[in-house]
């Protein structure tokens, strides 16, 4: 039976990829929910503020810090993060009672960041109460130097742990070199890494179903791709000369749009779905072009599986890389939720 496990690690790109739609045919990978353990920051003794840290996403990729309550005596803080790039923001935090503590969620981590270093400010008042530099690397390194007593697992679903902890740095460091960031120090440079990733060699392309039928040029879809910026979902890109509307339904919900809303860059139109769990990543949707009636000038069926699978042999090694990196990392979430 499927166990209904809640989402709280996911990864995803933090980038766009894009795939050119043959006049022909465009031509399902799936990750299940998994819980990381909470880690206890190094330093985090009685005294200090910011006492621990989990890797926490829906639908997009979330370091949650945990704040001890107690320490504030009854005020309420505030965060600071600063980012690898000097970019800063205040996070405004959520107070949980049956813990006392506060948590502060800092999103705009792409995967290609995993080893840079951002750094957190506890403050009150204006006066900096506590100052912690971390990283999502970090955060996985002492995953892995744990133990799974320490981390209240069984020896399977820790193994199983260890396995997504080297996938997702593996993963990492793929994003890192097709980015062309930070690639001197790539996210799985750890040494244990090589011995517990997934062999990716011996992975097979997530299956996906991927159609295109339009009646002229004029009027129909010319590219699918992936928005990737923290978050994933998947634009479509169109021409509509005369065509009224443009529909994305995933087959249960459905969303209409007139095309004389959007804006046109050199005559091509973009719309987006919502936002997309990473386990609904072979989630199909079914995008048409109307003239607001019964007459459809084009329909094409797609998923981020079928970017996916048509980029499993593309002539860019790194984004093959890329691509075959997500697969397994997809492929260890599942394993991990599904240990016993």
């Amino acid at each position: 039976m499927k166990k209904n496990v809640k989402l709280l690690l996911a990864l995803v790109l933090a980038f766009a990829l894009l795939l050119g739609v043959s006049s022909s045919a465009l031509a399902d990978l799936e990750v299940a929910s998994v819980e990381a353990p909470e880690i206890e920051l190094e330093g985090s003794g009685p005294s200090a503020y910011i006492y621990s840290a989990q890797l926490y996403a829906a639908q997009d990729l979330t370091m949650t810090f945990f704040v001890r309550a107690s320490n504030i005596n009854d005020a309420t803080p505030v965060m600071s993060i600063t980012y690898v790039n000097g970019a800063q923001e205040d996070l405004a935090g959520t107070y949980d009672a049956s813990r006392d503590l506060y948590l502060f969620r800092v999103e705009k981590i792409g995967s290609q960041n995993m080893k840079d270093s951002f750094t957190l400010d506890v403050k009150h008042d204006g006066i900096v109460l506590d100052t912690k530099t971390y990283s999502i690397a970090q955060y996985l390194e002492a995953l892995h130097n744990s133990t799974a007593a320490k981390l209240g697992l069984s020896a399977s679903k820790y193994s199983a742990l260890q396995t997504l902890v080297a996938d997702i740095l593996e993963y990492g460091a793929a994003a890192q070199i097709y980015k062309n960031h930070n690639t001197s120090d790539l996210a799985n440079s750890y040494s244990w890494v090589a011995g517990l990733k997934t062999n990716t060699a011996g992975l097979s392309a997530p299956a996906s179903v991927q159609s295109l039928s339009y009646e002229t040029q004029s009027n129909a879809f010319k590219a699918a791709y992936l928005r990737l910026s923290g978050k994933v979902r998947i634009g479509f890109r169109f021409i509509a000369a005369d065509a009224d509307t443009v529909t994305i339904s995933d087959g249960v919900n459905s969303n209409t749009i007139l095309v004389n809303t959007l804006s046109a860059s050199s005559g091509v139109y973009t719309i987006f779905t919502d936002w997309l769990e990473i386990d609904a990543f072979d989630k199909t949707f079914t995008v048409t072009l109307t003239d607001g009636g019964s007459h459809t000038y084009s329909t094409l069926t797609y998923s981020v599986n079928s970017y996916l699978n048509r980029k499993w042999e593309s002539d860019n090694d790194t984004l093959v890389a890329l691509v075959k990196a997500l697969t397994a990392y997809n492929n260890s979430a599942r394993a991990y939720a599904y240990a016993e």
